[in-house]
């Protein structure tokens, strides 16, 4: 009998009483350290091991993919303790978009949406704006709800993007919107949003925004929504009080009429507003069940805080206790956190709040530099990811010169989001060597003769980027003689081509990668520091924006045709560049990454949300509250909703101000620091106050830092950053095959996320999958008669025409015939008996103490009542007389082998057979088949374990001969063969 989730790990009686509460709404207000994440995984056990839920009937979306993967993780450890084991892998655990996506995917037929759609990032679909701006400008009085003249820019796009966030976000009704005809701008935001989405429908594409819409407009399908609520039992959903209008409804709709419904978070870090989310959700929670129901929806206050010293503690509760512009009201939950943690003033007697400021930005930064430096000789601080700073914004002036200035006294910093991307070197050399292959590209490419005004500035920035790497081949002409030459050679060569070229921007990148002046950032060993491995990074998201660039724009080739290569030419230089540089984007980041090991991290205070650091400075301190609504949102109110906002949108920016400090006050454990300039003694003329009047209820009594190093003082004691320990996933096939495939491949395309381009193979390889995959879903629907060869053309060219459009790939003809083939041969065998088909597709999760598995396979029937599985290959069927084909078949074993085992235990059934189809072979059977010995699985798995320790430990040395295929068909080739070279 499985023990109590209560009892798992020592809870306190509120965290006790939220894992209990099951069966009715439940409203957790959870502050900063009250072990909310433990208590959300303890509700998940006690749901599944306790009460016996499926774990497919749970649902629980989270704010971040960052946050859905350590809940996971953290559940399956947790599982792990238990003696009887359940597949928790089944649990719905995402971010709502993502959750809402996996639901569209599934009920597809009852949507509008077509086969191989694509879901944008904010990047790309700010993009998308920008790349039709010509035709959102025809729209009559655009201004008026924009503020901008025009919607060509950074900043336009940004802003129509909000525009139409905000519209799916509070889920107004377009037909409605159009008819407020007392307001033209909100007729005028009706006409902005359905331009925007016929272009989504255009490009086939979806935005995490309209997700939403689309997910909203399912549930009204009274069919789909009961098939809904069948499958979600219980739902759970952290960091309620950033939820906006339409996610609340959603969820809602699909809890009725049972309304297990329990939602988590803390109205005092509500941040993202500007977002579209609205505090109101998690304020007015309980409003919105009536009646009887009401009273039984309970409130749980997890108001005990184990992280924080109690002088951070106090700190940031008197903050709290009042806004700048009166009381607090209905506005917030009135509550005082506990310090209930290890630390309290006998054994952590020494101050937990100072400050470091300096008279301006000079002497800030060596009072800061210096206050590191006495935490590291006072022997508290022992590595300085220790630290961390957090302001409002990264990218300001202070912030970049007090970088420099540690980095410059030996003290590395990282901070990914100060828009530094296009002022790092190697990303400066490597759109230098692209502007050297095409000679004049200013004069004879980008100057329509028109653009010149609006160019200037970027233009000077591709001067600069040729002038580096120019003067580079001068300083080192031996060495790099033949990068030169090969520049040269390409110049000519495109010049005088008589048809467009075989390689693209992207190939071109990979090519130069093999020259010294580029490989010795490749060289860099994974093991080394970030600060070493930021060129390395930021060469691998480089490669990602050549490849998006070439995907949206169908770039097969450089044209032969001048005028065309000038189009594409200005399409990568004045627009596409143009427009991320404008937009500063953020260097290479994961979530792996947020405190690395040596490194200080400096981040926004948006950004900090969720984490915590041993000692917090929080800078930003002149800053005042900003009015944080639109005129906008007072028509939308008027004339759409005809009822008054019900947070009073003049008091909104104190509201918002107070929560934003608030969320960076507790995010320290050991030690806050207040920090920035302080100028109250002398201000120069036209200065602004520093730091401004709304501190000075807590800013006044905060003793500097000096105080801490005094003689006598106790020392501080820092905690250690622990190591992120949450499971990573790996896929058989992309991951664990590819690294024993390729060591080197694995590095920078999984690792490093470099973007492949010649993927030619994947592109067959997937075609025929998914055709054959079509076929499989038309047997288990029961529409035998529909697996014809005329609806299989006509099923291979939609997916070709969507996965191409994805991908960016195209294939010939032949290759296009060969792929119905090979879906042929599998149909031809198949359909001598379609009964035995039982599943398509199904997803397979193995969970190990440290990582997890994952893949997916086809399900037939064996004999009596056993289960046979069927992978797909679409290569040629091995040798046996080979070794490498040996080799290969060996890996393909162990990969059967494992999902055999996941296959026994999701089902309960003995898999007989396992079975590998070569889709191309027609001169003999097509099969190689295994039986299913489950004693050998403990060696089998112990193989994969090995794989992911060595793939975890950054250990990419090649150990094998080099295979010519594999090799032919990389993109890495030309670096790699210089590399044996040496």
């Amino acid at each position: 009998m499985a023990r109590s989730a209560t009892q798992t790990v020592k809870s306190n009686d509120e965290q006790k009483q939220v894992v209990e509460t099951t069966e009715s709404p439940l409203l957790v207000i959870a502050g900063p350290g009250a072990g909310k994440t433990k208590t959300l995984v303890d509700r998940v056990c006690h749901l599944v091991y306790d009460l016996n839920v499926a774990p497919e009937n749970i649902f629980v979306g989270t704010f971040t993919e960052k946050a859905a993967k350590e809940l996971l993780s953290r559940i399956s450890t947790v599982s792990a303790t238990y003696d009887i084991q359940k597949n928790i892998s089944e649990i719905r655990v995402g971010t709502l978009h993502s959750l809402f996506l996996d639901f569209l995917e599934e009920y597809r037929e009852y949507t509008d949406l077509r086969r191989g759609y694509r879901v944008l990032d904010d990047f790309e679909q700010q993009y998308l704006i920008y790349r039709n701006a010509r035709r959102f400008n025809d729209i009559d009085n655009l201004v008026e709800i924009t503020g901008n003249e025009s919607a060509y820019g950074w900043k336009s796009a940004k802003k129509i993007c909000s525009l139409v966030n905000k519209v799916a976000e509070e889920n107004l009704d377009l037909d409605k919107l159009s008819k407020c005809k007392k307001s033209k701008p909100l007729v005028t935001l009706a006409k902005l949003v359905q331009l925007y989405r016929d272009i989504l429908s255009e490009e086939n594409a979806l935005d995490f925004s309209i997700i939403q819409t689309k997910m909203w407009l399912l549930l009204q399908n009274a069919d789909v929504l009961n098939s809904i609520r069948e499958k979600v039992h219980y739902i759970m959903v952290d960091e309620y009080q950033d939820t906006n209008r339409i996610q609340e409804q959603i969820l809602l709709k699909i809890a009725a009429p049972q309304n297990r419904i329990c939602v988590v978070g803390d109205d005092d870090q509500a941040l993202y507003r500007f977002r579209g989310a609205t505090v109101e959700n998690i304020l007015r929670f309980r409003d919105k069940f009536p009646g009887l129901l009401k009273s039984k929806c309970k409130k749980v206050e997890m108001d005990k805080n184990y992280r924080s010293h109690p002088d951070i503690i106090d700190f940031y509760n008197k903050w709290m206790e009042r806004p700048y512009d009166g009381e607090w009201g209905e506005f917030r939950y009135k509550k005082t956190v506990k310090c209930a943690g290890r630390q309290n003033k006998d054994n952590s007697p020494y101050i937990g709040v100072v400050k470091c400021m300096g008279k301006n930005t000079d002497e800030w930064c060596k009072i800061f530099y210096k206050f590191i430096r006495d935490l590291e000789l006072s022997g508290s601080l022992t590595d300085y990811n220790q630290v961390a700073l957090l302001a409002y914004s990264v990218k300001n002036e202070r912030i970049v010169a007090l970088t420099n200035y540690l980095e410059e006294h030996d003290i590395p910093v990282f901070s990914p989001r100060s828009g530094q991307f296009f002022n790092r070197e190697e990303i400066q050399l490597a759109i230098g060597a692209l502007l050297f292959i095409f000679p004049n590209c200013e004069k004879d490419y980008l100057n329509d003769g028109k653009n010149e005004q609006y160019m200037e500035g970027i233009w000077a920035y591709y001067d600069l980027c040729l002038d580096k790497f120019i003067q580079k081949l001068r300083d080192k002409p031996d060495a790099l003689k033949k990068l030169r030459v090969w520049a040269v050679t390409k110049a000519k060569e495109i010049l005088k081509a008589s048809r467009n070229t075989d390689y693209t921007f992207a190939n071109l990148f990979y090519e130069m990668l093999q020259f010294p002046l580029f490989s010795e950032y490749m060289d860099t060993e994974l093991n080394s520091g970030v600060k070493d491995l930021r060129p390395l990074y930021n060469l691998g998201l480089f490669s990602q924006l050549l490849a998006r660039f070439e995907n949206m724009n169908g770039v097969t080739g450089i044209y032969a045709d001048q005028k065309k290569r000038t189009q594409i030419l200005r399409r990568l230089f004045n627009e596409y560049f143009k427009f991320l540089h404008d937009g500063a984007i953020a260097e290479f980041e994961d979530f792996d990454m947020v405190t690395p090991s040596g490194c200080i991290s400096i981040m926004t205070i948006h950004q900090s949300k969720g984490l915590e650091f041993p000692v917090t400075c929080v800078d930003s301190l002149d800053s005042s509250p900003r009015k944080n609504y639109e005129d906008l949102d007072v028509e939308i109110a008027a004339y759409y909703h005809k009822q008054e906002p019900w947070e009073p949108l003049e008091r909104t920016k104190f509201f918002d101000f107070w929560r934003l400090y608030y969320t960076a006050f507790s995010r320290a454990r050991n030690l806050l620091v207040l920090t920035g300039i302080d100028n109250g003694v002398v201000r120069e003329k036209g200065e602004f106050r520093s730091p401004s009047k709304y501190f000075t209820s807590v800013y006044a009594g905060v003793k500097d830092c000096a105080t801490l190093f005094k003689s006598g003082a106790p020392k501080v004691t820092l905690d250690v950053v622990k190591p992120n320990n949450v499971k990573h996933q790996y896929s058989f096939t992309s991951h664990i095959l590819l690294y024993e495939n390729c060591p080197t491949q694995y590095k920078f395309f999984r690792e490093l996320e470099f973007s492949p381009v010649r993927t030619n193979a994947v592109l067959f390889g997937t075609l025929v999958h998914e055709t054959i995959e079509n076929a499989h879903r038309q047997v288990l629907a029961g529409n035998v008669q529909n697996v014809t060869p005329e609806n299989m053309e006509r099923w291979m060219q939609e997916n070709y025409r969507q996965i191409s459009k994805e991908l960016g790939v195209y294939l010939r003809q032949s290759s296009l015939d060969a792929v119905l083939r090979h879906v042929k041969n599998y149909v031809e065998y198949a359909s001598k008996d379609w009964s035995r088909v039982k599943e398509a597709e199904v997803p397979l999760t193995l969970l190990k103490d440290d990582y997890i598995l994952e893949g997916r396979i086809d399900l037939i029937q064996g004999k009596g009542d056993t289960l046979e599985i069927l992978d797909f290959k679409t290569d040629s069927k091995p040798d046996v007389n080979s070794a490498s084909d040996r080799e290969k078949l060996k890996r393909y074993r162990r990969q059967l082998e494992i999902y055999a085992h996941i296959v026994e235990g999701k089902y309960g059934k003995h898999v007989s057979k396992m079975h590998l189809f070569y889709t191309g072979t027609t001169d003999s059977s097509p099969f190689v088949s295994y039986d299913f010995n489950s004693k050998s699985i403990e060696h089998t798995i112990g193989d994969v374990d090995e794989v992911v320790r060595k793939i975890e430990k950054k250990d990419f040395t090649r150990t094998k001969e080099r295979i010519a295929k594999t090799c032919a068909e990389c993109d890495l080739r030309h670096y790699c063969e210089n590399c044996s070279k040496k």
